[in-house]
């Protein structure tokens, strides 16, 4: 009887799938907290000698009461948190997402760059 294999979504590992039991999602404890981690936005610390990003987004967070000029600016820097995050990726994950981390993290700021000049 061939069981199950899925793919783990935080390391891409193989998972065998036992037939008695809860379905497993990840692979191992620790992929199973940075999922969690990633879940509830723990804030990514950037790498040494990169321009930190804007103040943490709590500082930027608005309502839809907020002016509409507002919460652009709020998305602008959240965008920019997640260059940092992106870019801090590319050299920390592995092989296989370290690349597309970094290519991710150059599309963002181009598009900032592009359409927002003057917010960043």
């Amino acid at each position: 009887m061939d069981l199950p294999v899925n793919r783990c979504p935080i390391c891409d590992a193989d998972i065998t799938q036992h037939p008695t039991g809860q379905r497993r999602i990840y692979c191992s404890n620790r992929c199973r907290q940075a999922a969690k981690r990633e879940r509830h936005g723990v804030c990514a610390v950037p790498l040494e000698g990169e321009v930190e990003g804007p103040e943490p987004v709590e500082a930027f967070l608005v309502g839809k009461s907020a002016p509409t000029d507002d919460q652009v600016l709020a998305a602008v820097h959240e965008q920019i948190l997640l260059i940092v995050t992106w870019r801090r990726l590319g050299h920390e994950a592995r092989r296989q997402f370290a690349w597309r981390c970094a290519g991710m993290a150059e599309a963002v700021d181009a598009a900032l760059t592009k359409y927002f000049k003057e917010s960043t």
